[in-house]
């Protein structure tokens, strides 16, 4: 939801994202043994599952050059869990939440030479970690055509990747 009249800006979302994979393998493998054929059965069952339930809420401010001040919280959810021939080889069932605050603000034209820099503190509840990240967005317009543009920034993320080799010599990122 927005509302915006000349001097104000109230900005609110609710969100929710998700990603979910399912890889299961079933297999039959015949080799040859001095003692004769053996066959054996190989089974690879992996279940990844990142879902995000978020709120944000923001106040800008046009007649203080853009001044924007806001809080977040998130709720990341992950699952995984890889087995391979019946036996549970990792499994993870986490939930974390942030909180943050954050604020930024408008420096110069943009017709001209544009600045905006921004803080953001996240606060990594099951950490219990303040982490300040700083961000700096600028660009100048050399001509009404073409402006260059630059930003930097820290970021901070809660789900991490996980690498796994099963039995088949496959990789799989999680």
């Amino acid at each position: 939801y927005t509302y915006s009249d000349q001097n104000i800006i109230l900005k609110s979302n609710l969100y929710h994202t998700q990603h979910h994979s399912i890889y299961d393998i079933n297999s039959d493998l015949v080799r040859r043994e001095p003692s004769g054929w053996i066959r054996d059965t190989v089974t690879i069952n992996n279940n990844n599952k990142i879902a995000d339930l978020g709120g944000k809420f923001s106040v800008k401010i046009n007649k203080l050059k853009g001044l924007e001040l806001g809080a977040e919280h998130v709720i990341h959810e992950n699952s995984l869990f890889l087995e391979n021939n019946v036996n549970t080889i990792f499994e993870v069932n986490r939930r974390a939440h942030v909180s943050s605050f954050f604020g930024t603000i408008d420096l110069g034209r943009k017709d001209k030479w544009f600045f905006t820099p921004a803080v953001r503190t996240s606060y990594i509840h099951f950490l219990q970690k303040m982490l300040v990240l700083p961000q700096f967005y600028t660009s100048y317009a050399v001509s009404s055509s073409t402006t260059i543009k630059a930003s930097a920034g820290r970021h901070m993320q809660v789900v991490r990747v996980f690498e796994h080799e099963n039995p088949l010599g496959q990789r799989q990122e999680f």
